[in-house]
């Protein structure tokens, strides 16, 4: 989700920038379709609708960014993760609890 997003906000902001025409609904749907066809297949722009070639620049910016935002955010995650980790899990106190309290067996102390 977060990367889609990145991924959308981001492709729509390189096509202006590049005065592109407007990815329309017919447009965006058939360039996602030879998108989602590359990915089985291999990228090759030779195969694409020369009109939708123009968009594969953006579109590999746009990926480059939403593959950046998700390492980021990952990255933030894992280190509250390992914060929340270094704080709720504690050491021993230095006296710790005997071993053993079994009844009838004598106390053990950890070597």
């Amino acid at each position: 989700m977060l990367f889609h997003s990145a991924y959308i906000s981001r492709l729509y902001s390189e096509i202006e920038s590049k005065n592109l025409p407007r990815l329309g609904e017919a447009t965006g749907s058939a360039f996602r379709d030879q998108i989602q066809a590359a990915e089985q297949t291999g990228l090759r722009p030779g195969s694409f609708d020369p009109a939708l070639t123009q968009y594969l620049v953006p579109a590999e910016a746009a990926s480059d960014f939403g593959y950046t935002v998700t390492f980021l955010a990952v990255t933030v995650l894992s280190l509250l993760a390992m914060g929340a980790v270094a704080w709720l899990v504690r050491m021993p106190p230095p006296e710790a609890s005997p071993v053993s309290t079994v009844p009838g067996l004598p106390l053990q102390r950890p070597t």
